[in-house]
Formats: structure tokens, sequence, C-alpha cells
């Protein structure tokens, strides 16, 4: 059994939202953002998905960080991955051809360039989120749960 459920809460001033999600009748993740309702709604405007820094880095190198605003280091994802590629002679060598050693270099490179280049966008929209959230005074916590089936109850006045 796979759900998760979203709650909200708004006092005059302030808006709360949890979010559980749970994973065989057991909550493995519990998330609480709290803060002013405006500034709430700002962050979600401007907060960056960590999919979509994937996806972009994925499909072009450098593509994550120009999404979350980081030329610089898009840049240099962008020139050195296939930068490295083209050292190599632009090809994956055949099956049983011993490319030189400068070759491969050059492989190694951009392989781990082109990985680092994914995993490096996703934890930088981690970074990102948290400087945004902290940007409008904004919490963001973990709240512990136990074990066990929960029951919510909503209800409008």
């Amino acid at each position: 059994m796979l759900w998760a459920s979203i709650s909200l809460a708004q006092n005059s001033d302030s808006l709360s939202i949890i979010k559980n999600e749970v994973i065989s009748d057991t909550v493995i993740c519990s998330t609480q953002k709290s803060g002013s309702s405006e500034a709430l709604l700002k962050y979600e405007e401007e907060e960056k998905s960590k999919f979509d820094a994937f996806l972009f880095s994925w499909l072009i190198p450098g593509g994550g960080h120009f999404y979350l605003g980081k030329y610089k280091t898009g840049a240099a994802y962008l020139v050195i991955v296939p930068s490295a590629l083209i050292l190599a002679g632009g090809k994956v060598p055949d099956p049983g051809e011993k490319p030189s050693n400068i070759r491969g270099v050059c492989y190694l490179t951009f392989i781990f360039g082109y990985f680092a280049n994914m995993f490096h966008a996703v934890a930088s929209t981690e970074t990102y989120n948290k400087t945004l959230r902290k940007k409008y005074g904004l919490t963001y916590e973990f709240l512990p749960q136990d074990k066990g089936i929960k029951t919510a109850l909503s209800m409008e006045f």
C-alpha cells in the first residue's frame, strides 16, 4: 500500500503544510513547512524540482545548473564533459580495441564528469531550496512518527 496525505492548517497569518508518505502502513516521511502564508506561496513559486534538475543535466551536461541559475558551474560542465569525449576520439572504443592511455583517461573523465554533473545538480537543488526557505523565514523539519495506522480527520467551519 502506497499513499501520501497532505494536511493544511491556517491561522490568521500563518500556514502549515504537513505531508505524510506511507508505505505498507508505516510512515516513512513526515515533513512540515510553516510560516506566513504569503512567504510560503512565494517559496512554492520559486522552489526548484530535483527531478527537473536531474533531467536537464541528463539531457545536456550543465543543464541542471543552468536551471538553478548557477551559470558558471553549468558552463564548466557544458565545456568539460563534451571536450573529454572529443579528446577521446569522439567515439566509444570498439570491443577488443585497446585505447591509448590518454584516450582512456579522456573516456573516464567523460563518464565521471557526466554522472558527477547529474549528481551535483540534484544536490545543488536541495541547497538552493534550503537557502530559499531561509530567505522567506520558513521552517522545514522532519516530524517523528510512530509505526502504525494513523487516522486523519478534516473539518471545515
